[in-house]
């Protein structure tokens, strides 16, 4: 990808200096978007470098008008490419990478993804990455595999309970196609871009605010 590509994001860090990052960050709109010393410019992350680089995924990501949306639909593959894009190396430091990032175990980061949805006004994109992160925890869910059955009554429940759960993906599945459609109903290319990649796949999703949804107990 180039620079332009990435031109219509609230700021945009690509092939950006660090320094020329972080200065924008402190003193800038950017400073707002990202929820200032409430997020990342006060995490415990107090190295330049790794500070830039979730300020780099948080935009890359996040940002209702990155390319990302389009060239990976899926939230998974989202996630990884974001977090190349940010400098983040997935291979060597892929556990803490997969908390702090793609989970939002770092409270520093989560707080500067909810700041920036919150900051570009859209209820549909903040329904949409909760919708999806709530699709991703179900699908990590339906990927556990169990054969320590007790009895036959605890296999039975087992196997149940993973139809339930295909049951919600398939509902949540309709909801994302929803907010997308909502997102960009002025853009129809880039919708129905979207959406021919949508049905090729298994979505997965991403987070932030809480969507009432009633799942099933062994995701609450």
């Amino acid at each position: 990808m180039r620079r332009e590509n990435f031109d219509k994001l609230i700021f945009n860090p690509f092939e950006l200096s660090n320094e020329d990052l972080m200065e924008a960050a402190r003193e800038t709109r950017l400073k707002d978007a990202i929820g200032a010393e409430e997020g990342i410019l006060g995490s415990r992350h107090k190295d330049l470098s790794w500070q830039c680089k979730q300020i780099r995924y948080v935009l890359y990501l996040y940002d209702k008008n990155s390319p990302l949306w389009i060239t990976d639909p899926d939230i998974v593959n989202r996630k990884k490419r974001a977090a190349s894009l940010a400098g983040f190396d997935i291979l060597v430091n892929e556990a803490k990478t997969f908390d702090d990032l793609f989970f939002l175990k770092d409270p520093y980061l989560a707080k500067s993804v909810t700041a920036f949805i919150k900051y570009q006004h859209s209820n549909e994109l903040s329904v949409l990455i909760s919708t999806e992160q709530v699709l991703y925890e179900l699908q990590s869910a339906l990927r556990e595999e169990s054969s320590d059955f007790k009895d036959d009554k605890q296999k039975i429940e087992y196997f149940k309970t993973k139809a339930a759960l295909l049951q919600e993906q398939d509902r949540i599945l309709t909801l994302i196609n929803k907010y997308m459609q909502q997102i960009w109903q002025s853009d129809t290319a880039a919708y129905e871009v979207t959406m021919d990649l949508e049905y090729n796949r298994k979505v997965t999703p991403e987070q932030i605010a809480a969507i009432p949804l009633k799942l099933p107990k062994i995701l609450r």
